[in-house]
């Protein structure tokens, strides 16, 4: 069982996102409601792997993914966002894979197995 920290602002999808990678992908989940609250996390918590939103408040995703990359801190990311058009931006900071939101849950819980087999 893999411990997941998920930054997304939008608090309605907290519990499909749990319910599918607790129940389906058989994985422990925390979350935090932005960017600066997941950095928080990492560098006091024991997670395996991120997933975070884009557009968040007080920091967003591609700001937290290089600040975390520039702490060398080796976890494996992935960004959901709705937002297509930052994946590039997403993976040249740091990420590992980029999900498109509103995609169904079971390819994020797919993502997730497959980051965690590589790392």
């Amino acid at each position: 069982m893999a411990r997941i920290l998920i930054a997304e602002d939008y608090v309605d999808l907290h519990y499909p996102m749990k319910r599918f990678l607790e129940e389906i992908g058989g994985h422990e989940t925390f979350f935090t409601i932005n960017g600066q609250e997941a950095f928080d996390q990492l560098m006091i918590g024991n997670h395996d792997l991120l997933v975070t939103d884009y557009s968040m408040p007080i920091m967003n995703g591609i700001i937290l993914v290089k600040k975390i990359r520039e702490q060398n801190i080796a976890i494996p990311i992935i960004m959901h966002s709705s937002d297509r058009s930052i994946k590039s931006a997403a993976l040249q900071v740091g990420a590992n894979s980029f999900c498109e939101k509103g995609g169904l849950l079971n390819e994020l819980v797919a993502e997730v197995n497959r980051l965690l087999i590589q790392s």
